[in-house]
């Protein structure tokens, strides 16, 4: 399995915190893009005080927050180098504060300032408002640098900039504190659940039309306006059969106790957050201690962890094809690469797509 703090490391040594370069994404205007605007959103909730897992075995345990500061930096330094001429504001998130977001560190285009405030992200015991922060990033995103104009390189010409716009999200999901007032304010999804069918006017509904069209009550069939990374720290690569089950811990850590507590389940969110970051062209992660207490981050389809898809990694799913995932059957964990706890079509269609990647 890939250790955090190795990539982290080797990551520092191989390119240092420079970051040039460029690549629009797919959902983004097919021309090539002027710069790259990127809203870093680290979740600070009573939830990400739980104890995530070691970084190398044998070590002392981290919690979400930890590892996702970490996670965070390794992203700002090895992942957007192919960006053009990016800038990067860095929040934080909970309910404490009247915005919901506290921000770290405003748009600059010093990368090494953005990856210093990442470590300024403060726990806190405060409750989850993730559908709210999701839209005030991509309201951030459409203000800032809204009808900036340059001269063309090539035409000599005054144009409007083509500008890439990004959220990179750090999160354990379970959204349950979004105020009414904020515009992704919803009821959880109850009927239609899963990407991208959602209930009208629930959250799940508004966050995809927000990222779609800049509005959570319009939604679209065009390309996504905003492109959405993700890591999402789990307690188990194994979709929990009660999705309740980790509510609990995280409804006593954000100090929400007695009556019904709103959460999103974690399927709902491995669903939508996937299906966001894969469709609006950005990356979809997810991390979580392997049966050894270790935090590990696969590529889809990276059934061994050896950071390369291939003949090995489907061989590791065809032995355990059609199964529920299992503690007693590591492989099903290893094959379950969606995890919704079945190795199933779903996984083989991840393989091929990621296919040769890494290698």
């Amino acid at each position: 399995m890939k250790a955090l703090k190795k990539t982290f490391v080797a990551g520092l040594v191989a390119t240092g915190v420079a970051v040039l370069g460029a690549q629009p994404a797919f959902a983004q205007p097919s021309l090539p893009v002027d710069e790259t605007n990127v809203v870093v959103v680290i979740d600070v909730t009573g939830s990400m005080t739980a104890i995530a897992g070691s970084l190398e075995p044998g070590e002392d345990p981290d919690t979400r927050l930890e590892i996702g500061r970490l996670r965070a930096i390794n992203w700002l330094i090895n992942d957007t180098i192919d960006f053009v001429a990016p800038e990067f504001e860095v929040w934080e998130f909970s309910s404490d504060g009247a915005d919901n977001y506290r921000v770290l560190q405003t748009f600059t285009t010093n990368a090494t300032q953005a990856i210093s405030s990442v470590g300024g992200a403060v726990q806190t015991s405060a409750a989850t408002p993730l559908a709210g922060t999701m839209c005030n990033a991509v309201d951030r995103l459409h203000d800032y640098e809204d009808g900036k104009t340059i001269v063309d390189p090539i035409t000599g010409l005054t144009r409007e900039a083509r500008i890439e716009r990004r959220i990179y999200l750090v999160t354990d999901g379970l959204e349950n504190n979004t105020p009414s007032t904020n515009e992704c304010w919803g009821p959880d999804a109850v009927t239609d659940t899963v990407y991208p069918v959602y209930d009208y006017g629930s959250w799940q509904w508004k966050v995809l039309n927000k990222l779609k069209t800049g509005n959570a009550n319009t939604p679209s069939s065009a390309p996504f306006e905003y492109i959405l990374d993700v890591e999402h720290i789990l307690t188990s690569f194994i979709a929990s059969a009660d999705p309740l089950a980790a509510h609990s811990e995280a409804a006593a850590l954000e100090g929400l106790v007695g009556g019904p507590i709103r959460y999103s389940t974690v399927a709902q969110d491995v669903s939508l957050l996937r299906g966001l970051a894969q469709q609006s062209g950005g990356t979809y992660s997810q991390l979580a201690p392997d049966p050894q207490g270790v935090i590990s981050f696969r590529i889809p389809g990276d059934a061994n962890d050896d950071g390369c898809v291939d003949y090995d990694d489907y061989s590791i799913l065809a032995s355990v094809y059609g199964y529920q995932v299992s503690v007693s059957i590591p492989e099903t964990i290893q094959a379950d690469f969606n995890g919704d706890g079945w190795v199933d079509d779903d996984d083989y269609m991840l393989l091929i797509q990621h296919w040769a990647e890494g290698c």
